[in-house]
């Protein structure tokens, strides 16, 4: 028929490279502008803790004022997401959410856009589903808003972030052996 052998191959050449971007690039890092205790415990409240979607680590902003705090999440390419499943709070156990103050309202921004999101004051993740998804490779949080607690000098806390796209979660507890703190990078990951 006249083609090249090789033509035969590039269709399925092509779909095997189109279909890598679209699961987007591993999680390559989380920081933070700031955390509590940070100088004393520099890995108990880190912003890694985010990511691996475990009730036992959660960050915590460094004064109960978390506003103009930033958590940057950084992929190794774009990535389309369609869900958020956050746990705010201090999840470890029933005492530790009452303790600390809980993240309520939450702004997300890409370089494409911004969205504010809130979440209910209750233990474990809640799913925030984004028509259209968000795109990008770095994905900025800041708390807006929060739920008390008692004491008002506590910071306020959130447990996991977790970023889903095409339905699989791109980070969760199988990350825990690879998150790494490097005090010379800033926590990355």
């Amino acid at each position: 028929c006249g083609h090249h052998p090789l033509m035969r191959l590039v269709p399925g050449w092509l779909a095997v490279l189109l279909a890598l971007p679209a699961q987007a690039g591993p999680i390559g890092y989380a920081q933070a502008s700031g955390y509590f205790k940070k100088a004393s415990r520099p890995t108990l409240y880190q912003p890694l803790n985010l990511l691996d979607g475990r009730d036992a680590t959660a960050w915590c902003s460094p004064t109960s004022d978390p506003l103009g705090e930033l958590l940057t999440f950084g992929f190794k390419g774009p990535a389309r997401i369609e869900e958020l499943k956050i746990t705010t709070g201090n999840n470890f156990d029933e005492n530790t959410f009452q303790t600390f103050s809980r993240a309520k309202k939450l702004q997300i921004k890409t370089a494409k856009g911004s969205q504010s999101i809130t979440v209910l004051d209750q233990r474990g993740p809640q799913t925030i589903a984004f028509d259209p998804p968000l795109e990008g490779s770095r994905y900025t949080i800041e708390v807006l808003d929060h739920y008390p607690a008692e004491d008002l000098d506590q910071p306020v806390c959130l447990t996991d972030v977790i970023f889903v796209s095409e339905g699989k979660p791109l980070n969760g507890s199988w990350l825990t052996t690879r998150l790494k703190y490097d005090k010379s990078t800033a926590p990355l990951l």
